[in-house]
């Protein structure tokens, strides 16, 4: 897999990736890793609960989230907030933690790239 930090959501779809998924707090630690790097206060998640209020599954078409890291009291859907995000913002009391707010804020994101290998080269 191939990490990066972008600035605009549609830049993992033209990269045939997606929204990165976080399946342990490994996985957690490292994107907040990646926060530090490029002075990302705020980072993006692929998860919503566009589909069944509550429900938070990975995008797109994802299976349901094993691993959470959510502030307390969150998530909370005020104001219709569907979308996942890392919140490491010094003016909150839960910095690095997960929350929902509404998906049209522009904050950085984390694409989640699979990787194929070179064309004759054999993996196994």
């Amino acid at each position: 897999m191939q990490w990066f930090v972008v600035s605009k959501n549609e830049m993992c779809l033209l990269r045939g990736g997606h929204l990165v998924h976080v399946d342990d707090a490994s996985e957690d630690r490292f994107i907040v890793s990646l926060m530090h790097k490029n002075n990302c206060n705020v980072v993006w998640l692929g998860a919503s609960d566009w589909s069944i209020e509550g429900v938070w599954v990975w995008e797109p078409h994802g299976p349901p989230m094993n691993y959470t890291h959510w502030a307390e009291g969150r998530p909370n859907n005020r104001g219709g907030e569907n979308c996942l995000l890392i919140d490491g913002s010094l003016n909150t009391h839960h910095s690095y933690k997960w929350d929902d707010r509404g998906c049209g804020n522009l904050f950085c994101s984390v694409c989640e790239i699979i990787l194929s290998p070179p064309d004759g080269v054999l993996v196994g």
